[in-house]
């Protein structure tokens, strides 16, 4: 998906923000990768499981997380190609809301890798928590910045080189 919006300013972005929670955009997958109708049952519901912990876990310290995965397939049908792609579009411009990305878990979808694209080319800061659970990941990833290499992490470093070629 190639469609990037431009960042917006909002008001207190430059200003006094103590009172202002973190907009965190969650992206983790969503669309289970099976064949076998059972199994896509069951990868669904893990799937959500997943971004509903990192929502949790957000809002536990203090951010205010938005999973547009969980919230436009409650009215848009992800089977239906034109209604997927509306809710991805929609999803896009929360992200360029937010001030920072978590990205769950160790597999990265296809709307995921578009995701995290758009946050790399507007300066959204990427954090990756590849067991969320774990709430020493994220402070252990931010002291050993360059360090620590994901998949997720991979994945910027190739989108950030095709961008400036």
């Amino acid at each position: 998906m190639e469609d990037y919006f431009e960042r917006p300013r909002y008001p207190g972005e430059l200003g006094d923000r103590k009172n202002y929670n973190r907009l965190v955009f969650i992206c983790s997958p969503y669309r289970p990768q099976s064949d076998d109708p059972a199994e896509q049952a069951r990868e669904l519901i893990r799937n959500i499981k997943l971004a509903k912990n990192g929502c949790r876990i957000a809002v536990e310290h203090g951010c205010a997380p938005i999973a547009p995965h969980l919230l436009y397939p409650q009215f848009l049908d992800d089977r239906d190609p034109e209604e997927r792609d509306a809710g991805k579009k929609c999803g896009l411009q929360f992200l360029n809301l937010c001030d920072e990305m978590w990205v769950l878990g160790r597999r990265i979808t296809q709307g995921m890798a578009a995701e995290i694209a758009a946050a790399n080319a507007n300066g959204i800061p990427i954090f990756i928590l590849e067991h969320p659970e774990s709430t020493e990941e994220r402070i252990l990833k931010e002291l050993f910045k360059g360090r620590y290499k994901s998949e997720a992490d991979r994945l910027c470093q190739e989108t950030a080189c095709k961008k400036h070629e």
